[in-house]
This record gives C-alpha cells, sequence and structure tokens, in this order.
C-alpha cells in the first residue's frame, strides 16, 4: 500500500482511498505458511474487502501482479451480474504475458533465498527501477520490501510459473472481450506503463491492449524516464493522468 503513497496523498482529498497489504507484504502479518500466499487466497482476500468498502461509485486500481487479482475480482462481479458497480479500472504495470520467473532460484530453499537477498539486491533494482531513478526513492523502497519475507515471494512465483497470472488474463478476457459485452456495462480502464519497465516489458501491455481491451473504452499512458514502479518515479504525470482519467 505504501507504494501509492503520492497517489492516496493526492486523491484522499476528493476521494475515500482503501490501500491495503496482501499478507505477507508491507506491514501485513507475515504468516509462514505457502497456501496462504496463492493467487486464489489472494483474490478472496480481494473479496472480503471489496464487499466491505464499496459504495455506489467504486474506482480500482492496481499494480503489477496485483492486477491479475483485480481482473479475476471484475470476472467474479460479472457472474454475479455486479459489474457495473465498478466504473473505472487502473492497471499499472501490466501486461498480457507474465515477467520471467527465476525457475532455478524458486527451487531454493526460503532460508537460502534470504541470505541471497543482499546479493541480488543491485540487480533487483536495475530490473525495477529507470536509470533516473533517485537513489533517495530506491533506498526507501529497498527498506520496505526487504521486510517481505522470500517464503511469501517464492510461492508468488511459484504461483506465476503455474500460470497465475496467464489465468488473470483469461479472466480479463471474459470480461472485456466476451460476445455479450455489448449487454454488459464495463468499467472504463486506464493503462500506466514505465517506457522502461523490464519487469512487465513495454510491449506485453501493448499486447494486452491489442489481445484483451481493443473493444473497450480505455486509455493507455506510456510513460517516459520509468520503470516497474512507475507510480513513484513520475508521480506527477500519473495523477495528472489519473486525474483526467477520473474527472474528464
Amino acid at each position: 500500500a505504501g507504494q501509492y503513497r503520492l497517489q492516496a496523498n493526492v486523491f484522499s482529498q476528493r476521494l475515500n482511498i482503501i490501500a491495503f497489504d496482501f499478507l505477507g507484504h508491507g506491514i501485513s502479518e507475515k504468516v509462514e505458511s505457502a497456501e496462504m500466499y496463492t493467487a486464489d487466497k489472494h483474490l478472496e482476500t480481494l473479496k472480503v474487502i471489496y464487499n466491505r468498502y464499496k459504495t455506489d461509485v467504486n474506482y480500482v486500481a492496481a499494480h503489477s501482479y496485483g492486477n491479475i487479482h483485480v481482473m479475476r475480482l471484475l470476472a467474479w462481479l460479472k457472474t454475479q451480474n455486479r459489474l457495473s458497480e465498478i466504473q473505472k479500472v487502473i492497471f499499472i504495470a501490466s501486461g498480457a504475458d507474465p515477467p520471467a520467473m527465476p525457475s532455478l532460484a524458486l527451487k531454493m530453499p526460503s532460508f537460502l533465498l534470504e541470505w541471497l537477498r543482499p546479493l541480488a539486491r543491485d540487480a533487483s533494482n536495475a530490473q525495477l527501477f529507470s536509470p533516473k531513478t533517485s537513489g533517495e526513492l530506491i533506498q526507501y523502497e529497498n527498506e520496505i520490501t526487504s521486510g517481505n519475507p522470500m517464503y511469501m515471494i517464492k510461492q508468488i512465483g511459484q504461483d506465476i510459473l503455474r500460470g497465475a497470472w496467464t489465468r488473470g488474463i483469461e479472466a480479463a478476457a471474459s470480461v472485456f472481450n466476451s460476445p455479450d459485452d455489448k449487454a454488459t456495462s464495463l468499467p472504463d480502464v486506464l493503462l500506466l506503463h514505465g517506457k522502461l519497465d523490464k519487469t512487465v516489458p513495454i510491449e506485453s501491455m501493448r499486447k494486452l491492449v491489442r489481445t484483451v481491451l481493443s473493444r473497450v473504452t480505455y486509455r493507455a499512458c506510456e510513460i517516459e524516464d520509468a520503470g516497474h514502479l512507475v507510480m513513484l518515479e513520475a508521480s506527477k504525470t500519473v495523477n495528472s493522468t489519473v486525474v483526467a482519467f477520473l474527472y474528464h
């Protein structure tokens, strides 16, 4: 949730913001149980939170792997004839293809991955951030994410290898691309993507537009000099784009 702090500080003046950390992330509880971090468990959590806080007007935003859970939430709402509850969706760093997973590392014991984590920090930062991102921002994010346990990260990586990302994209297609789309009230979509994103390359987002979103009302914003954490690296551009999407 802290990764949205530069948006929450702005939009909380107009909207009731609900930002949360999934189990194992950020300041949430850490439970050393692999089944608590599956895509299905995340979806169940998201359903509970959505049902608890939804109002008459609902906008939903997600980043990276979180987009997959939102796509599945939308598909679930459609089966319940409740899709019209959500008016607008913002997908940040989303793509049709799953990010490359280090399959060898995901076979290692979690304690070894924790030991190796500091050694992989520079490579991880180069993957996540634009070369122009400030060192202060990168250090702050490293301090926050260092609390995310490797047994949780390992489970998510294994889930992606087993097809969790692909199932999310299929869920999105069932919402936005199904034959009865015209009979369904679909949310408008905004895609925000850093042009220098190495985790989910920009072409993957463009493929998502071509294959899933071409039949719905969408806007795609490709942001210069930003990587995977575009909402932090280019917060002013992101915020102004979101304002235009929500209110104009």
